[in-house]
């Protein structure tokens, strides 16, 4: 219901129940503003009760993002959250055509925590009213429970998803939906050179893995291959350049560019997008050990550059490149993006309002903007130039420093990745480290989130992935 009281659908309930439901409407004050719920008893033996949510009619076309489907998501968001404890089990909501995916993608991620117990006292269920088929009502069902798997692989510990177990997972969820998942561990790492990942993995008693995952449905609106890239630190201390303890904990969620991969090829494969997609992802711990590399040592990664890893703290672009120049040369895509909690740099910069997107190829960039618009998960672009690169490289020991220092640290180390990646590439570095939740803030404007790691940006990479292949 709009906040000016107008809706069809209640009208038609209404009219129906001979005008019950208005008194009972103004005896609880009449029409809901924006954020406010109304839950009204049914006259209708088909429902238990009827929720009357206020919907906000602002747009603000400032905002860079479809407000009105914003706004649904919201409305969508106090609905459901009214009906937690309720004890109902399937709820139908009034939808129409043009903003039936934004409410699918509310309702199924509001009804997500990542406790089981308080998950079985939300409305699991959802369909449009009357049980009308609208076709993208199920394709934001899928959005929201892809953007769900990737909020709780963030959230499980470092104990329960170790690098072997993530790989395992992978296996499980996607190879049933058809897609091709093959697993490597150390030995393969080290054969293939990549020295710059393995010298993050080392430190740790849990092997690496990396891990690709391929889509190739027979039905092909394009020929090309997108690639998909996400880090996948399982775990994260700094290593020898270990962290401060406080909030150490919430390193469990430096795998969120893996997470939000993975659940992007699991949401592909379930709307079976027209078009081959590859994704691989790196897949270690970051611990300080008496084989863990040491500030100042040097490594060759697998296109043949010499690193010097000045801090490894700074170790997510150590994976990342390896990663980056095996999909770049092996499947040789026609786009390709990577996902990484990568800098606290991007925290100060954007906090969680927005992805910052380093991407110098305009109309991949065009599309990422396009489709966080249309998802509501913005995406903002940072500065990717020349001079940023020239922070790293060379360095005195080596062609490249993995830091760049303080100052624009997000910009230092995409320009530190576009080493990896072959200029006729066209390539995106996604920061996610301010939107993923490792940094979970109070107050948060986005109510079909609860507190904790959010899964963001996986509905706007795999909306980026629809709207390529369309």
């Amino acid at each position: 219901m709009i906040e000016d009281g107008t809706s069809q659908t209640f009208h038609e309930l209404n009219e129906k129940s001979g005008s019950i439901l208005q008194k009972h409407l103004d005896a609880l004050g009449g029409p809901p503003k924006a954020g406010q719920v109304r839950q009204l008893p049914s006259s209708d033996d088909e429902f238990d009760i009827i929720t009357i949510v206020g919907q906000s009619n602002k747009a603000d076309p400032s905002e860079n993002r479809d407000v009105n489907l914003e706004n649904v998501r919201a409305a969508v968001a106090n609905g459901v959250k009214a009906l937690n404890g309720l004890e109902i089990e399937k709820v139908q909501i009034a939808v129409d055509s043009e903003t039936a995916q934004a409410a699918g993608e509310s309702a199924k991620m509001t009804s997500w925590t990542y406790k089981a117990d308080k998950r079985e006292k939300i409305p699991q269920q959802f369909s449009v009213f009357k049980n009308n088929s609208i076709e993208s009502f199920d394709q934001g069902l899928i959005l929201g429970e892809a953007q769900n798997l990737a909020r709780e692989l963030m959230e499980l510990p470092g104990n329960l998803l170790t690098p072997s177990i993530f790989a395992d997972k992978c296996v499980e969820l996607l190879e049933p939906l058809g897609v091709k998942v093959n697993v490597h561990g150390a030995d393969w790492i080290k054969e293939q050179n990549m020295n710059a990942f393995w010298s993050v993995a080392k430190g740790s008693s849990e092997e690496p893995k990396f891990v690709e995952m391929i889509w190739d449905p027979e039905v092909k609106n394009r020929e090309e291959t997108f690639a998909l890239v996400g880090k996948g630190v399982t775990f994260d201390s700094g290593g020898i350049s270990i962290k401060p303890s406080p909030n150490m904990g919430d390193m469990r969620g430096d795998m969120g560019g893996a997470a939000v991969t993975v659940a992007t090829m699991y949401a592909a494969a379930k709307l079976k997008i027209p078009g081959k997609v590859v994704a691989t992802t790196p897949l270690a711990e970051n611990m300080p050990s008496s084989n863990a590399s040491k500030p100042g040592d040097v490594v060759i990664a697998r296109n043949g550059k010499s690193i010097q890893i000045d801090n490894t703290d700074a170790e997510g672009r150590l994976l990342l490149c390896d990663a980056l120049d095996y999909t770049a040369e092996v499947y040789k895509p026609a786009a390709m993006i990577d996902s990484a909690t990568l800098t606290g740099a991007m925290v100060i910069a954007l906090g969680d309002g927005a992805t910052g997107v380093f991407c110098k190829d305009n109309e991949l960039w065009n599309l990422i903007e396009k489709s966080g618009h249309e998802t509501g998960d913005r995406a903002w672009r940072m500065p990717h130039y020349q001079h940023y690169f020239d922070k790293i490289s060379p360095t005195h020991n080596a062609e490249l420093n993995n830091t760049g220092g303080r100052d624009a640290g997000s910009a230092t180390a995409a320009a530190f990745l576009s080493a990896f990646v072959p200029p006729n590439v066209p390539w995106a570095h996604l920061d996610i480290a301010g939107v993923g939740g490792i940094f979970p803030s109070e107050g948060d404007p986005f109510p079909y989130l609860c507190k904790g790691m959010s899964g963001r940006p996986t509905r706007t990479i795999l909306q980026t992935l629809v709207n390529y292949f369309q």
